[in-house]
């Protein structure tokens, strides 16, 4: 939406509605009282998108412009046809505004829509490709679930389910790292599966009773639920799991997966993960992370993380940035920032040596001086970053596309 639209619209009515009312107010009629009272709804509503034009998120204008839009056109529509002219040309001017409002609005939610869609569409691809690469083989789904070496024990490690009780919630699978940290997982759709938590991290935190079951407490966002893990013969274990009054009771039994194998002839190279936090001569800490993947044909994808903080913050939310970079030869490389993930196209020149690379480009990535060195290091990761497919091109489009499309990640400034 263009940022003065509702300011203009709310306006334009509100004095288009003024005249009308003063220029039929001797008729005392009933369409003067209406303009009146147009005229002050819609001045209220320009008072108030001044008062809030601070805030990003603006829900009150998804009533206030189509109220006011129907508003003037109703009221437009019956001036036209009263006498004297200067009632009917301002009542056509109000239809007109009205109408055009109306139309720009409809068109604008139905882009909206469009778009929300084709978000919601990147997102479940996103899931699905995580998803295959996960379960793909053992390292990787210990990289995103945690170190899985103890077989002493039938509820430890990737646990499918067998079997379920009647009415039971449809799991699909408990993992249980060597930590302790547990997940539930469901299917929402056939070859993907995601934990039921609306929220990162662990699950549940499980410790090991006496008797000899596992027991843990977690919160999917929808409550508390109890769990309860206990060895059964055959090399099975049950879970038994409780939430708002419910108990699901599940057979199952843990799957090993298959080693990772390096692709035989990968048409993407991963040129390395470089990072540093670095600190501002105001104190202020500065974060700057890079991946960076080549392509055969000599150009590259990658993605970055940049962020300030204050020390001792912890910053939650901080979104990967995409770029496409060209090598310009040896180990330099112009990296390029497109939108939405900056306001303006932004370059950053970097050049590899060795185990640094030095990287130049706006104050904002790269702090006051212009340049800044960075170490091969995650300061940051994330599994889904980790797990990039590196054995097809078009694979590898999709996967940065989807899985790795409006990706957040956390960190404290030290």
């Amino acid at each position: 939406m263009p940022e003065h639209f509702p300011s203009i619209l709310f306006a334009t009515v509100s004095a288009l509605c003024a005249a009308l009312a003063l220029a039929d107010w001797d008729a005392r009629s009933r369409l003067a009282a209406a303009a009146a009272a147009v005229a002050a709804f819609a001045a209220i509503c320009f008072a108030a998108n001044r008062a809030w034009s601070r805030y990003s998120i603006r829900v009150d204008l998804l009533l206030t412009i189509p109220s006011v839009s129907l508003a003037a056109l109703v009221v437009g529509v019956f001036a036209i046809g009263r006498p004297p002219a200067l009632v009917q040309a301002l009542g056509a001017a109000l239809a007109l505004v009205g109408a055009a409002s109306l139309l720009w609005f409809a068109y604008a939610m139905h882009r909206s829509a469009l778009e929300d869609a084709r978000t919601m569409a990147l997102f479940n691809e996103g899931d699905r490709l995580f998803w295959s690469e996960t379960i793909r083989c053992q390292e990787n789904f210990e990289k995103r679930f945690g170190p899985m070496d103890r077989h002493d024990d039938p509820c430890m490690g990737n646990l499918v389910v067998k079997s379920r009780s009647p009415n039971a919630y449809p799991f699909t699978r408990v993992v249980l790292n060597d930590r302790g940290d547990a997940q539930l997982l469901f299917s929402p759709e056939n070859g993907m599966e995601r934990p039921v938590s609306v929220s990162r991290g662990t699950f549940a935190s499980m410790k090991r009773a006496s008797s000899g079951e596992w027991l843990g407490k977690g919160d999917s966002g929808f409550g508390p639920t109890q769990i309860s893990l206990a060895p059964r013969e055959l090399h099975e274990c049950e879970a038994k799991i409780e939430h708002q009054g419910t108990t699901s009771v599940l057979s199952m039994q843990r799957t090993e997966l298959p080693n990772c194998q390096p692709p035989a002839n990968p048409t993407v190279t991963f040129m390395g993960a470089w990072g540093d936090i670095s600190t501002d001569p105001s104190g202020t800490r500065r974060l700057l992370q890079i991946w960076l993947w080549s392509e055969n044909s000599g150009k590259g994808r990658g993605v970055l993380l940049n962020d300030i903080a204050s020390s001792g913050l912890h910053r939650d939310f901080v979104f990967l940035k995409h770029f496409r970079a060209v090598r310009v030869g040896g180990g330099s490389w112009r990296l390029l920032l497109e939108k939405p993930d900056v306001s303006v196209r932004t370059t950053l020149s970097m050049t590899i040596d060795g185990h640094k690379v030095r990287v130049s480009g706006p104050q904002a990535f790269t702090g006051p001086s212009g340049e800044t060195v960075l170490e091969q290091k995650e300061v940051v990761t994330d599994a889904r970053i980790e797990m990039v497919p590196v054995r097809d091109t078009a694979l590898f489009e999709r996967y940065l596309d989807s899985s790795l499309f409006n990706l957040d990640l956390s960190w404290t400034a030290p």
